[in-house]
């Protein structure tokens, strides 16, 4: 039974319609009139209008006068304990008006204007209102604060409506809104849209930006391309040491290509590239290999590299970041540049408080491939022009003025076909999530699943991997690469088609589910910690192998006697491959992250990057040359995503689930298609090359996995 004295907990409806009705049914006279009550009934069960108000926009639900409109209705003063709880659980404010003749308000309770009302009375009766009205519990700045969470809880979602809008004009189909809610939104999103836009846009004295239409979304470029080596020259004119610290993924890779732009346009004297290692460490040994000497002045210690660099590249581990960041802040001199390929260091800073010394320029330029496909093409380039991986950067502190050119001038030394402009923030959300799904974590997993699948059906365990991990690292990666997604279904008979779309159908929400998951554990900085913490344990619990399962030793023997044209491109591999790759870029858009992040993240670092090193020598090639926190994610999310394809995609489709039509049409108009073609337009002619066996032709490999 509920008590007059205590507000229940309402959940509220989706949109501002009051079903008034429900709450209390208006009196109908015989006539079809509305006249008020008897005094009597007034008096037992009094009128009273209720003013909502979403923001600073005031609008009407109940109106008491005696002669009500059409769609006025009478709700009980019984009422209101619940009606308040809908109001403060939506946020909205809410004031109450009797019919009859107010009483002063100096002398009257301001929510039902009792008329000797105690503060004992308000807060009892009226806690939520008491709160807003009279109370004022909350301070201004609370409120404000509030707001602006509620506002960036937004914006993701005002962006994905923005984004299909733009692609709706575009096809010519009708945008009309069907609700008025649905009008708000698309004001909001097509604000929220340009602003994205804007934070795209970038200015530069060096290079030439090129404005590219992704979907509708206006964003800016710069080409790279050793025809434009040149200008490297002026974004660093104030550069005379680089100190590439580390000796991991990316740092063999582009303290190599960098040396080697440099020497090609004649500053080798001019800017000395220097390798910042722990003296005798293993890494020292192979960083000499690679032609960097202590005797030259090339090869030094860690810190005394920081402390003479003026563009300081950091390309230690993420959990070596973590420890040692203050240090590595208080050695650089004012003015130098603090140069980071990964936004994990901004997450850990903020998870803790700190921030970067205000005398120093902070930016970030981060290759979309790991170290060896960044190095590999770089190498292709010096036969086809613009060979490369494509990289992002970000400028995050400026206080020299020319931190924009100094970032571009570094990514267009890497060989960089095109460089777009991130955030540090959104870079390291994007990346880590993006590691664990279908760039590395998901693709395992799911090749998994399928090819113990395909040997219950009954394949041979040779057949099964070709239709499985060969059939994706395959055909489907190389059709994306060049058609995107749509090109593979498309290459599909009408019987291929309708499997496609099954396994597509069923393994969407359950690929979507981990992803959302995922990338809300990065983006609240608990998989950040997860990294660190098993940073600190690593050397007690090593990472094992991941190819050592009956699998990836048929994988060798496949691979052994492989013809790439016999290759097959199974329909339901390929819906299940590209119903994850959706899952991860549909969770990207909805929370806000820009189309040249997404295709890059999502699609192109997939298939033109990594899966060429798994097709090359198994997932172990591909996953373990890439960063320590990339390896340990993939290791962790596997396992999740081969579950859940499991236990409900592949349960559903033998269970005879068919095609959502939804689902399938969605697919067909979503927007990344014209994305990913604006991409492919921009895409080098040359695929990466990846040799079968042996260091050659393969980028900067970790050694131990030469012989894999």
């Amino acid at each position: 039974m509920d008590r007059p004295d205590r507000v229940s907990r309402v959940t509220p409806p989706k949109t501002t319609m009051l079903n008034t009705q429900a709450l209390h049914p208006p009196i109908h006279h015989a006539n079809g009139t509305l006249p008020g009550p008897s005094p009597a009934a007034e008096a037992a069960n009094p009128r009273v209008a209720v003013v909502w108000t979403v923001g600073p926009t005031w609008l009407v639900a109940v109106l008491t006068v005696l002669h009500l409109p059409p769609l006025a209705c009478c709700v009980s003063q019984a009422c209101l304990a619940n009606l308040g709880a809908v109001g403060a659980r939506s946020k909205l404010r809410f004031g109450v008006l009797e019919a009859q003749q107010r009483p002063s308000p100096s002398r009257s309770c301001h929510v039902c204007h009792d008329d000797t009302p105690t503060p004992a009375h308000a807060k009892r009766t009226h806690a939520r209102a008491w709160n807003e009205t009279e109370g004022k519990k909350e301070t201004k700045g609370k409120r404000r604060e509030g707001e602006r969470e509620r506002e960036e809880e937004e914006e993701g979602k005002n962006m994905a409506l923005a984004w299909t809008h733009a692609m709706r004009m575009a096809a010519g189909a009708s945008t009309k809104p069907t609700h008025r809610g649905q009008r708000r939104r698309r004001r909001e999103a097509t604000r929220a849209c340009a602003k994205l836009a804007k934070d795209a846009d970038f200015d530069t004295q060096v290079f030439e930006k090129e404005a590219v239409d992704f979907a509708g979304s206006k964003e800016y470029i710069v080409r790279g391309g050793r025809n434009v080596f040149s200008n490297v020259k002026d974004a660093w004119k104030n550069i005379k040491t680089v100190g590439v610290i580390g000796w991991g993924s990316q740092a063999p890779a582009q303290s190599q290509n960098i040396r080697d732009t440099l020497q090609e346009i004649g500053m080798e004297d001019q800017v000395k590239v220097m390798i910042g290692l722990r003296p005798g460490s293993k890494s020292a040994a192979e960083a000499e290999k690679a032609g960097f000497d202590p005797e030259n002045g090339t090869l030094g210690e860690v810190f005394d590299v920081i402390k003479q660099s003026d563009l300081v590249i950091l390309l230690i581990s993420d959990a070596a970041q973590a420890t040692l960041y203050p240090k590595i802040l208080e050695a650089m001199k004012p003015g130098a540049t603090l140069g980071l390929s990964h936004g994990f260091l901004l997450g850990v800073m903020q998870s803790e408080g700190a921030a970067f010394r205000e005398d120093i320029n902070v930016v970030l330029v981060a290759p979309k491939g790991m170290g060896p496909s960044v190095r590999r093409l770089y190498e292709q380039g010096r036969e086809v022009n613009g060979a490369g991986i494509n990289a992002s950067f970000a400028v995050h502190q400026d206080v020299t003025g020319d931190a924009t050119d100094v970032a571009l001038g570094w990514s267009v030394a890497l060989g960089s076909p095109f460089t777009f402009k991130t955030t540090l923030e959104s870079e390291y959300k994007s990346d880590i999530y993006g590691e664990r799904c279908i760039l590395l974590g998901a693709v395992h997993g799911m090749v998994e699943g399928l090819f113990r699948r395909y040997v219950r059906q009954g394949m041979s365990e040779e057949d099964a991997f070709k239709h499985s991990a060969e059939s994706i690292t395959g055909r489907v990666s190389k059709t994306i690469s060049t058609k995107g997604m749509l090109g593979v279904y498309n290459m599909l008979d009408d019987a291929g088609k309708e499997e496609f779309m099954r396994a597509y159908c069923a393994s969407l929400k359950p690929a979507m589910d981990i992803c959302y998951e995922c990338y809300e554990e990065v983006a609240s900085c608990n998989e950040i910690r997860s990294v660190v913490m098993h940073g600190a344990r690593l050397e007690r619990f090593p990472m094992g192998k991941i190819d050592g399962t009956r699998m990836w030793q048929v994988g060798k023997e496949v691979r052994a006697t492989r013809k790439e044209e016999d290759i097959p491109l199974n329909p339901f591999t390929a819906g299940v491959y590209v119903a994850t790759m959706m899952a991860t870029i549909l969770t990207l858009r909805e929370k806000g992250h820009s189309y040249s992040e997404i295709c890059n993240e999502s699609v192109i670092e997939a298939v033109d990057s990594l899966n060429p090193y798994m097709h090359a020598r198994g997932v172990a090639f591909m996953v373990d040359n890439c960063s320590t926190t990339a390896r340990l994610g993939s290791r962790k999310w596997a396992p999740r995503f081969d579950y859940n394809l499991e236990q409900q995609a592949y349960v559903a489709i033998d269970e005879g689930s068919g095609i959502d039509e939804e689902i399938k049409q969605a697919f067909l108009d979503d927007p990344v298609h014209q994305a990913l073609a604006a991409c492919a337009d921009l895409r080098p002619s040359v695929d990466i090359s990846v040799s079968a066996s042996g260091s050659e032709n393969a980028g900067s490999v970790r050694p131990e996995l030469v012989a894999s």
